[in-house]
């Protein structure tokens, strides 16, 4: 129609467009403030969380006991589930948590601060040493130097045997403190499988005739140790380094006890 402009729709004016992005804006705001929509959403949400971190955790903890981890995987495992797996490990201990093996050597578990076991140990049974196989567990270092106790660290990743040469350190650190008159506590986490390696070296140098399965078996009798301690291969070396004709220069020896010149700072 002439004259007539044509048809242009009528904008819509800025309460009318926000109107709806309006209600979209304040509606959540209604729901994060919303104590029950946020016991609704976040609970459902943490137990999932819980029970996968819980499930992984379990999984991990029964493939490190079963031996079944690669070595560098059941060092992280063993360091990070030292703690919270702590009360496993006092309960199958409890009431046990230390054996006296000779007139020198106490073993058994791990000599926490907090419980006084490093104090006791001085005070109620002459220990002046301590050998710490634990890779996981630094020890109570404050208390051993506060007491004057002196502490050997053989760090060995839980579930592996220890090294020829920490065997043998192992084994001066102890004569060495029989020579002063004085106990020599050897520990792990739980007094079971490093530490009872290092004891079992111990008790191999001082009568190399001995046979090593009658040695593990009468072991086994003062306290619950691995039953396979005779046959590791770096204990079957460590004793045949003991035996007349060794010439490899791997064993420890009679020399080396009776040399009170320690070969490093902190075998002693």
């Amino acid at each position: 129609m002439k004259g007539t402009e044509p048809f242009r729709p009528r904008e819509k004016s800025d309460a009318t467009k926000n109107k709806k992005h309006h209600h979209w804006f304040t509606r959540p705001s209604s729901f994060f403030h919303n104590p029950s929509w946020h016991a609704a959403t976040l609970l459902p949400n943490l137990s999932v969380c819980f029970k996968i971190a819980l499930g992984i955790t379990t999984t991990l903890y029964i493939l490190n006991q079963s031996h079944l981890l690669p070595k560098p995987l059941s060092a992280v495992v063993s360091k990070t589930l030292f703690w919270p797996t702590l009360p496993i490990t006092v309960l199958k201990r409890l009431g046990r948590w230390t054996t006296c093996v000779d007139e020198t050597v106490i073993m058994g578990g791990a000599p926490f601060g907090f419980a006084g076991l490093p104090e006791s140990l001085h005070d109620n049974h002459g220990v002046r040493g301590v050998i710490n196989m634990c890779e996981e567990y630094r020890g109570p270092l404050r208390e051993y130097n506060r007491l004057g106790m002196k502490e050997l660290w053989l760090p060995t990743v839980d579930h592996f045997e220890p090294s020829i040469k920490d065997l043998n350190r192992a084994v001066r650190f102890i004569e060495r403190h029989r020579q002063m008159g004085s106990k020599v506590y050897v520990h792990c986490r739980a007094g079971h499988g490093r530490s009872a390696a290092a004891v079992f070296a111990w008790l191999l140098s001082k009568d190399p005739t001995v046979d090593r399965k009658t040695l593990n078996e009468d072991l086994c009798k003062l306290r619950d140790v691995r039953t396979t301690l005779w046959q590791q291969p770096n204990i079957i070396q460590f004793h045949a380094s003991l035996l007349p004709g060794d010439d490899d220069g791997t064993g420890w020896t009679g020399e080396e006890a009776h040399d009170n010149k320690p070969d490093c700072d902190d075998d002693f």
